[in-house]
Formats: structure tokens, sequence, C-alpha cells
């Protein structure tokens, strides 16, 4: 019963979101109309827990229809010339080219446009922009097919470790400190579960990104309106950088806007000032934290939610570090390399920054996924 509830409640948010933006409304049919979308999502999400088999996917599930709500409460915020659909069109294109907006999280071609737009990349490396339809639905067709034998190739089972209760255990959260006492297995099951706390998601909505991309130019929509959702992971030799330039920017808009609008009226802080985007760093981490608790608490109960709350949370004063401490650097930077005899290039800085990043990552997943997974462990025991 769980999958036609949650499909068809899905469906009818993503069409009347899509069909909505066709038109410019008034403001009050903008507020009715995303209640309507609110609501079925809500239905969705509430039902998701066994719309498959797989937990993964109906987490899955979850988070994507949060954060396209989110998303679209953002766009109907916008007004007619920010939202940019001329109605001089004929409707077809209207509703392709509204297609594109429910997706264009970077808002390109909108005044409200992110500043870094990602290459286009084919197996890591990156190719020209492709500007025609057949070059286009080319790469991306490839990319697809690549994607998804790398996702089942990661979430094959026979390839995945055998897990244990005890690899999850508490006193196995905390790993530096207790260095001596680490085993071979266990260091490898971090290592693991690190990264999979990335691949899964980076390759599963980029799969279902490439697949709406691909139908949607298909039907006649424009490639330049379809960038990739993800930067390069070669980018991502800091915590800003990789939030900024490697991770799909899915809620940074319905976010930032509304950090924006609490920072600005109710805590009375300027836009134009450096506390201002320094406060806003903290709201919208802190709002991803409360979305992704709430995407999770199907199975993990308050206990086990403060870890989810207290990682994402986390990334803001981290990056707050990172902004001191780089210019700090860079003043000492000729000091260092006179003391040290060697010139230090940036090659050399982006190979310490993914290092930094990945001991920042190898220290603090396991604390989330360790205590999101005990939970299901207890379950399974149970049964």
């Amino acid at each position: 019963m769980a999958l036609p509830i949650t499909f068809y409640a899905s469906s009818i948010a993503y069409v009347v979101g899509i069909l909505s933006l066709t038109s410019y409304r008034p403001f009050s049919t903008r507020v009715i109309l995303w209640t309507v979308i609110a609501t079925s999502n809500a239905i969705a999400v509430a039902n998701a827990k066994n719309f498959t088999p797989d937990m993964f996917y109906n987490w899955w599930w979850t988070l994507l229809s949060i954060q396209q709500t989110l998303f679209m409460g953002f766009l109907y915020r916008l007004d007619r010339a920010n939202l940019v659909i001329p109605e001089q069109l004929p409707y077809h294109q209207r509703v392709l080219h509204a297609w594109a907006i429910f997706w264009n999280y970077r808002g390109i071609g909108t005044p409200w446009q992110i500043s870094y737009i990602p290459p286009e990349r084919v197996l890591g490396f990156q190719v020209e922009r492709p500007t025609t339809r057949r070059r286009f639905l080319k790469i991306r067709t490839f990319n697809f097919l690549v994607m998804f034998l790398a996702l089942c190739v990661w979430t094959d089972p026979l390839l995945a470790p055998q897990f244990r209760p005890e690899d999850f255990a508490a006193d196995k959260e905390p790993f530096f400190r207790r260095i001596n006492q680490v085993t071979l297995r266990e260091f490898m099951f971090r290592t693991w579960i690190t990264f999979q706390h990335v691949i899964p998601s980076w390759l599963t909505f980029s799969l279902v990104h490439t697949s709406i991309s691909i139908s949607a130019v298909l039907l006649g929509g424009r490639p330049e309106e379809w960038p990739p959702l993800f930067g390069s992971i070669f980018e991502a030799y800091s915590v800003r950088r990789y939030w900024r330039y490697f991770w799909h920017p899915i809620i940074r808009r319905s976010f930032t806007s509304t950090g924006s609008l609490l920072l600005e009226h109710v805590a009375g802080i300027d836009t134009e000032t450096q506390l201002h985007r320094t406060s806003n760093t903290f709201v919208v981490f802190f709002l991803s934290s409360l979305m992704h608790y709430a995407a999770e608490s199907h199975w993990i109960n308050w206990k086990e939610g403060q870890v989810t709350l207290w990682w994402w949370s986390l990334q803001a004063p981290i990056i707050l570090v990172e902004e001191l401490v780089q210019p700090i650097y860079s003043e000492n930077k000729p000091r260092l390399e006179k003391a040290l005899g060697v010139r230090i290039g940036h090659g050399w800085e982006r190979l310490f920054g993914h290092a930094w990043l990945l001991f920042f990552w190898f220290w603090s997943v396991p604390r989330l996924e360790y205590a999101k997974h005990r939970p299901l462990w207890e379950a399974i025991l149970s049964e």
C-alpha cells in the first residue's frame, strides 16, 4: 500500500509544481499551490518507509521529496522577472522551460544564477560543454550507463563488507585516541563507511538528474539549461569547497534565502556585512541538520538523531575555522617556505587540502553513521 501512496502523492506534487510554474500567479494562489505540493510530499514522506525493500532508496526518496518541496517554496517566492518563463512561448515550450526551472538549482539563465557552474565531464575528465542536442545526449547517456554500473557494483551485497553488530558499537566511534587498539578490520570498515556516506548519494542523485536531463532535451529542452548536478571532487580540497564546488546545490537557494530573511528581519543583521554571511552559513547547516533528521526519523530515535543534528551543524564552525586559518597561512607562507627550504606550490596545497578533508571525514563520518546503524541492527536482531 505504501508504494502507490508514495508514488502518486509525489507525482501530484511534481506535476502541480511544474504546471503551476508555466504562468505567473498571484501570491495567494502560489501559497495555495505550494500547500498542495507540501501536503502531497508530506504524505509521500510519511509512507516512504516501505516504499521499496531497500532502506537507502526509501531514505533517498524522503530526502529528495523534502528538498524539492523547499526548493519549490523558494521558486514561489520569486517575482515574474526572476522566474524567467516567457509568456509568449507556446504552452508546451513553457512546460519544458518550467521543467528545467523545477530542477534548475543553480538558476541557469536567471538573475539568481550562482557563480560556479561545473563543467561537463566524462569519466572524470573535463570536456567541452555540449551545445548541440546530439552531443549532449551522447555524453549524458554514456555517463548514465557508467554511473548505473558503478552504483550496481558499489551496492552489490557480495562486494560490500560483511557487517557485524559490534562494528557499529559506540566504543568504536573514537579512533585516534584509541589508535593502539584499532584492528585492521576496524580500520578497513571505517574507511569503507566513510566513502559509503558519499558515493551512493552522489551516484543516485546524479542518475536521477541525468535521466531527467536526457528526457527534457529529447522533448525539445535546451542543453545549456542542464549542467551537471555535481562538480568535481578534485575541487574539494577543503570542507567549504566540498560543499560549494562539489556537492549538489539542491537546497542551497532554499536555505540561504530563508536564513537571510531570518537574519535580516528577526536578528536585524544587515545583509551586506560579513557577520550576515558568516551567520547565514551557521543557519543553513542547522536547517540542513533538521531536514536530514526529518528524513531519517523513520528508523532513528531522538538519541541517534542528536548525532545527525551535531554532524550537519558541525560543518559551519569547521568552515569558519578554515576561513580564519587561510589568511594566517597566506601571510606566513614565505617564512614557512624559507624554513623548509622548498617552494610550496598550488599542487602541494591542494594535496594537503584533500588530506585535511579526508582526515575530517574519517574522524566525523563514522560517528554519524555508526549511531544511525545501531537501531537497524537492534531491529534485525530482535526479529
